[in-house]
């Protein structure tokens, strides 16, 4: 039984490296104390860019994966792909203030603002490209 589990942890792991890699990524990130970033008050809103990005980035991991293994996604894989991105957004957030990080609602809609972003450019891609080779993905 033990080496079944074990079988679907790493299928699952090869299904989604990228998407596994970026999270680690993520939590490092958002985890690590931010006096060690260097200051960047030249460009407004940084954080705000930072987390959008980084969602968007998770996401298009997310779509990567899937194309890349011929995934055809559901509406069921969507809406789990989606609701792990803004769950580990909130997550994270609500954490942080354990990591000497503060805690912050724009954080947050800016991670969401990301994942919606992220799915609707990883959707037009997979579109693109299934039209330019003719539905192989």
């Amino acid at each position: 039984m033990r080496h079944k589990q074990n079988k679907v942890k790493m299928n699952f792991f090869k299904r989604y490296f990228f998407t596994t890699i970026c999270t680690i990524a993520i939590l490092i990130l958002s985890l690590f104390p931010t006096q060690d970033f260097p200051p960047l008050e030249d460009v407004p809103l940084t954080d705000k860019w930072a987390h959008g990005l980084m969602y968007c980035g998770l996401m298009l991991c997310i779509w990567f994966d899937w194309i890349q293994k011929k995934l055809r996604p559901s509406f069921k894989h969507s809406f789990i792909s989606i609701f792990y991105c803004v769950a580990l957004g909130g997550i994270i957030e609500l954490i942080q203030p354990f990591f000497s990080r503060s805690k912050d609602i724009l954080d947050f809609y800016a991670n969401c603002i990301g994942v919606i972003i992220g799915y609707l450019l990883g959707y037009a891609i997979k579109r693109y490209f299934s039209k330019v080779y003719k539905g192989s993905l």
